[in-house]
């Protein structure tokens, strides 16, 4: 008997087991569809960051420049945000600036080397010295898109969760002078728009602090000498020329759509300060 009942509860096994493997409760999702991660920490999913950010320019050839000012993005998932960077500037001369210092000082130039303006030949170098042009002024307005992010391990002791992005959109500069003349302010002294583009990478001191570093390019428009880059090509010039005026003249022909390369640090906080949590 008890043989007997061993072997049938062997073959009730047998033949059920295939209903019980293919059988679910209600609302169990198969293995295969199962999320990679789980409670993972969504760290931008709808949260505002907010925070204060710096960077130095990279190529800018008379006139350096230490930005400081504020970041603010909202992500709308993940991978996505839209956001902002206004940034003021602090100029200084650049190596060049002060090489080209040291060759013009003390060298005598004549009255039309001030570009037809009335004033002694002592002035002139005062004068062309101060065209070079200053950011005052730089910012964007982005999208970014967030590839990948994840968990970074140093010596098996410090694990940093970090994400790389990468951003486009609409750039804008401010520029300016120390001089008062008229040409020159119409170059130089302006508002800018133009394309922004770059790169960056958040590490995350807990959940909703980050610190970040980003590389970016921001093009608009400039005249970074100040000075004649036509040099009598173009009309106005030659017009003026003609008419015993001022041969060569600055203004906005002298400008062009150049590249402002930027390195920079970020310091950002996440709001709300607790973030969601995957199933």
């Amino acid at each position: 008997m008890r043989r007997f009942c061993q072997v049938t509860f062997l073959t009730l096994v047998v033949l059920l087991a295939p209903l019980i493997a293919s059988a679910q409760a209600p609302g169990m999702v198969p293995l295969d569809e199962q999320v990679a991660i789980r409670h993972q920490y969504e760290l931008r999913d709808g949260r505002i960051e907010f925070g204060p950010a710096m960077a130095f320019t990279l190529n800018r050839a008379f006139m350096d420049a230490f930005m400081v000012g504020l970041r603010a993005q909202y992500h709308f998932n993940e991978y996505l945000s839209l956001g902002t960077e206004w940034m003021f500037g602090v100029n200084y001369q650049s190596t060049l600036a002060g090489e080209l210092e040291d060759t013009y000082k003390g060298k005598a130039e004549n009255e039309d080397d001030c570009i037809g303006q009335d004033l002694p030949a002592d002035q002139c170098y005062a004068l062309k010295k101060s065209y070079f042009s200053r950011l005052k002024l730089m910012g964007d307005v982005r999208v970014n898109f967030t590839p990948f992010y994840g968990k970074l391990g140093i010596f098996s002791a410090i694990f940093l969760k970090y994400d790389f992005y990468v951003f486009g959109g609409m750039a804008f500069g401010m520029t300016e002078n120390d001089t008062t003349v008229a040409q020159v302010d119409e170059t130089n002294e302006s508002f800018n728009l133009g394309i922004a583009w770059g790169v960056g990478l958040h590490f995350y001191v807990n959940n909703w602090i980050s610190v970040g570093l980003e590389l970016k390019d921001l093009m608009f428009m400039d005249n970074e000498s100040g000075q004649d880059i036509t040099r009598g090509r173009e009309d106005a010039e030659q017009e003026s020329c003609n008419a015993g005026g001022p041969c060569r003249l600055i203004d906005g022909a002298d400008r062009s759509f150049l590249n402002h390369f930027f390195a920079g640090v970020n310091f950002t906080f996440f709001f709300p300060r607790k973030p969601t949590v995957a199933f």
